[in-house]
Order: C-alpha cells, then structure tokens, then sequence
C-alpha cells in the first residue's frame, strides 16, 4: 500500500477545491456571454484559469526575494499582497483583451473590471464560508 504525506493530501484537496470554486465563475461567464453581447469573453473558461495561474505567479513573484531577505536580515517587515488584489489586477488586464467587444475604452474598461470584481467577491465570499464553516467546527 502506498501512503502520501499528510501534506500532499491537503495541497491536493486544496488544489481540486480551488478549481472547483473557480468553475462557478467560468461557467457564469459563459451564460452571461450567451444572453449579453457586451459581456461575451473568447473562451472564459481558459480566462478564468490564466487569471488565476497569472495572480497566483505574481503574487509568488513578489513574495519571494522579500521572504528571502526576511529570513537573513532580522527586523525586515515583510509585505506579501493578498491573493485577491493580484487576481483583480490581472483579471482586469486579463478580461479587457479578451473582450469581445465594439466598444473601446470606458465601457470596455468598466466591463472588465466589473467581471474581476465579481469573481474577486466571489472568491471572498468563499473564503468566509470557509473560515465560517471551520470555526463552527
């Protein structure tokens, strides 16, 4: 019989949760792209999982080298961005180029940053739930 680390599990429930809650979001997308012309996306499903893959690089991007001089260097204040802001920045940047759609500028702007904004409320009403539910337990 072969047995995982307890560690493996966890990041492996994890992993499959995340994808799971990030689904919602991409499936949404879809739906509203097919009744609304002004929020149709290229493929949301792909632009969904790159915004998170591309949050989740650049918040690693920035987090390591001031985890590395925390770790040398004693008193160094380390500040790490909260996953959600990377993932509305990207998603912004993310969402506006693929858009499909006539109109430039404002309203392509205020579209696609409505869209990072929800998936970002959804994500967070997620981590309450969870936070809810395991302080319950």
């Amino acid at each position: 019989m072969i047995v995982a680390p307890s560690f493996f599990l966890i990041g492996l429930f994890l992993l499959v949760g995340f994808l799971g809650v990030t689904l919602i979001p991409a499936i949404f997308l879809a739906w509203l792209g097919k009744n609304s012309r002004l929020f149709r996306i290229n493929n949301p499903f792909r632009a969904i999982y790159l915004t998170a893959g591309i949050a989740f690089v650049v918040r690693a991007i920035i987090a390591a080298p001031q985890m590395a001089i925390a770790s040398n260097v004693q008193g160094v204040e380390v500040f790490i961005p909260p996953y959600l802001i990377c993932f509305f920045i990207v998603g912004f940047i993310v969402f506006s180029r693929r858009l499909d759609s006539e109109h430039y500028g404002k309203k392509e702007a205020i579209i696609s940053a409505g869209i990072s904004l929800a998936c970002v409320l959804w994500y967070l009403l997620v981590e309450l739930a969870v936070y809810t539910y395991i302080g319950k337990t």
